[in-house]
């Protein structure tokens, strides 16, 4: 993020220079998620919704559910829960509208961090088994395996030792197999 930062600026500028207003929307989102990973919230949170604003002005409902899931997603990062929550929950709607099955899987798993952290864990078991199973749809292999640990992590928590091991497991087995792919293509 520290050195995507100043690109995303000179491309925002230029965007804003073409008057394109999509360019400038998506940009505006990747800004504001560099300022999230910095733990700049007021930023990240003001650069996001600057992008939402703009994503619902031009009608662009599948860049607004992505950006609904990243505000879900700096909410759940700075300990808002509820508000995480609202935002995911949005953002998963907007993706089965326009059948971004990804996306609401990515979603679905972000209400389930949220519903984690409210200690509403058989919720937050339901959101992760409904998303796992798109993701083993879509064959989004990183999505299976991090869905994979947060489930883990629920049983963990709830003394299911057991299973919590055998879904780490899995997710360990799926991170692994990925791993070698990507090496291998790399080599």
């Amino acid at each position: 993020p520290r050195v995507a930062l100043p690109e995303y600026e000179r491309a925002l500028a230029l965007y804003r220079q073409e008057g394109n207003r999509r360019g400038e929307a998506v940009v505006l989102g990747q800004i504001g998620n560099c300022y999230k990973h910095f733990g700049e919230f007021p930023k990240a949170l003001d650069y996001l919704g600057r992008a939402l604003t703009l994503k619902q002005q031009l009608g662009d409902r599948r860049e607004e559910g992505r950006t609904l899931n990243h505000l879900g997603l700096a909410y759940w990062e700075m300990g808002e829960f509820p508000r995480a929550v609202d935002f995911a929950t949005r953002a998963a709607a907007v993706a089965g509208e326009v059948q971004d099955r990804q996306l609401e899987a990515a979603s679905l798993v972000t209400v389930g961090l949220a519903s984690d952290e409210l200690g509403e864990f058989t919720r937050s078991l339901e959101l992760y088994e409904h998303a796992l199973k798109i993701f083993r749809a879509t064959g989004h292999g990183v999505g299976e395996s991090a869905t994979l640990g947060n489930i883990g992590g629920v049983y963990l928590l709830l003394g299911r030792y057991s299973e919590a091991r055998d879904q780490y497991q899995q997710a360990l087995e799926i991170a692994e197999r990925l791993n070698s792919k990507s090496s291998a293509t790399h080599k």
